[in-house]
């Protein structure tokens, strides 16, 4: 196929953009429900039991107890919410568990009937929140596309929708992946507002695009607390068309500042208390709740994590250069490489991308800087960068052409297989994926902590397929991702050893933090399983 048929094909699906809103939601949405039935994070069904606590606090019109969570979690709670309510309707048994759960006093950490009852709602939570972050990868699209062009943004938006680390967070019940999606939203809707593009929009429109960037930044804030980053952003953003647009006389750009400013604020207050009932009765509660959990984030974390062969609460400011290497998929990793080269190469054509790219790249950089100051590090915390990195690196991605002179075209090949084939070998468990192009799993299993309770959920299933283990016990470090899945006794860490469990599991997790225990299971146990996936072996499931 010459350029000018390549251009033609393109030019065909890019000239189709609803079609290609249904071929980028499909795909999005089918990667983002693959947790589902597989495995269980620690976390989530915690937040399960906060929808169902913020679910009885709207029922009973007690809006102070809508403040479940310090993140907030707001929009997870408000997904679970409905997700458990449509389940309700459509699955009548479900009630039962409903029932059991708000008769509940507290959800202590040994109790493992609890999470079997907490699971019944699990899959519906992971379904509302991927849809949403689904729908989240089409909204990128349509926005990039009025910024720059259709080409750029069909590849931005299949780089969200095919990076296996974005996928795998973006289909659990939890808050990094909402945050993700809404600050970007807030971001385009931002850069859309303030004229930045190939075609800037009217002055109406503008002030349109201001608001609906303050709505997303406070859905950002309301999934959690770093979304308050956005704030700066937007006004050093909004303070930046004086000097953006010099075309207009300086009265006229005073006067949008001022106005689109208090646009910007207006529309994100007003959501921030529409869709946050506590904030109607009991602001000052929910203030002192949420800079006291940023506080300990900052301060101190809950217990120690392992980072380059050292076990520590805080590893300091290389964790997260560290994890975005080793997490960014090869084809993001190849368009950051390939855009100052490129610029550099087209610079008078590229003008008009400079504003937006520094908006992006200013972003990732101040996010990372600001969870960086938190002692409290993991690698799911930095999220939110990834669509603005993903869209930064479309725009060289976008530009190769077959004929483009040097290796570029070659280079990119090289880049769509190392991502496919690392998609590949990590599905159905994407958060097993890492960069190939620095060694994959083999070296991130030396530098980061690996897994969060997948492979003791595949334990769990496969000890369920065991005769006998319903009248048996069994003992891992994460009881909420084994308790859903095992049909036996789980044991609880905290107060039981291995000398009382039938069947002892230990993770890739447990050898990196104490490869000791590895060491005693091998000499007083017997192996009887090797749970494998993403190239590793993930677990070790041991008969006493």
């Amino acid at each position: 196929m010459d350029q000018a048929s390549e251009m033609t094909v393109i030019g065909r699906l890019t000239a189709r953009p609803f079609l290609l809103s249904v071929l980028l939601f499909l795909p999005a949405l089918l990667l983002r429900l693959l947790a589902l039935g597989r495995y269980v994070t620690p976390d989530e069904l915690i937040w399960v039991y906060r929808s169902v606590l913020f679910r009885q606090a709207i029922l009973d019109g007690q809006w102070a107890d809508t403040l479940v969570a310090g993140h907030p979690g707001v929009t997870t709670t408000w997904l679970g919410t409905v997700a458990l309510s449509l389940q309700l309707a459509l699955q009548p048994a479900a009630g039962a568990a409903y029932e059991w759960i708000t008769n509940l006093a507290y959800l202590t950490p040994d109790n493992m009937e609890a999470y079997r009852q907490l699971y019944v709602f699990l899959s519906s939570g992971r379904v509302a929140v991927a849809l949403v972050n689904s729908l989240g990868v089409v909204g990128v699209y349509w926005l990039v596309r009025k910024l720059l062009n259709g080409r750029v943004a069909l590849v931005a938006a299949l780089l969200l929708a095919l990076d296996p680390f974005l996928a795998g967070l973006s289909g659990l019940l939890h808050v990094d992946s909402l945050l993700a999606t809404w600050s970007i939203l807030s971001l385009l809707t931002l850069a859309l507002g303030v004229g930045l593009g190939e075609q800037p929009a009217g002055r109406s429109a503008r002030y349109a695009w201001l608001a609906a960037s303050g709505a997303a930044a406070a859905l950002a804030v309301l999934s959690k607390t770093p979304g308050l980053l956005l704030l700066p952003v937007a006004g050093l953003v909004v303070l930046a068309t004086l000097w953006l647009d010099r075309s207009e006389a300086i009265r006229r750009r005073l006067l949008f500042v001022l106005a689109g400013g208090v646009l910007w604020l207006g529309s994100f207050a007003a959501v921030l208390y529409l869709l946050f009932p506590a904030l109607w009765t009991t602001p000052q509660a929910v203030l002192s709740v949420l800079s006291g959990n940023t506080s300990r984030h900052i301060d101190e974390a809950l217990r120690p994590t392992f980072f380059m062969g050292d076990v520590a609460f805080d590893h300091g400011l290389l964790f997260y250069p560290v994890a975005l290497v080793w997490r960014v998929a090869p084809l993001i990793a190849g368009g950051l490489i390939m855009l100052p080269a490129l610029f550099a190469r087209k610079r008078d054509s590229w003008d008009r991308y400079v504003p937006l790219i520094v908006l992006l790249a200013a972003w990732s950089l101040l996010f990372l800087a600001g969870i960086s100051l938190a002692a409290k590090k993991f690698d799911r915390y930095m999220l939110p960068v990834f669509p603005a990195l993903a869209v930064l690196a479309a725009i060289p991605l976008a530009g190769v052409r077959r004929r483009l002179a040097g290796v570029l075209p070659l280079l990119v090949l090289i880049l769509v297989a190392a991502q496919l084939g690392i998609l590949l070998v990590s599905v159905p468990y994407l958060l097993s994926a890492y960069n190939p192009l620095v060694g994959g799993p083999f070296t991130a299993q030396h530098l980061l902590p690996l897994g969060w309770g997948e492979s003791i959920s595949v334990s769990g299933r496969w000890l369920a397929e065991q005769p006998g283990t319903d009248r048996q016990s069994a003992l891992s470090g994460t009881a909420p991702s084994l308790a859903p899945f095992f049909p036996g006794t789980t044991l609880f860490t905290e107060t039981s050893g291995w000398q009382e469990a039938d069947w002892v599991i230990l993770s890739a997790g447990t050898r990196q933090m104490d490869p000791q225990a590895i060491a005693r299971a091998e000499t007083e146990l017997d192996l009887a399983q090797t749970v494998r996936y993403g190239l590793l072996p993930q677990a070790w499931i041991y008969r006493n």
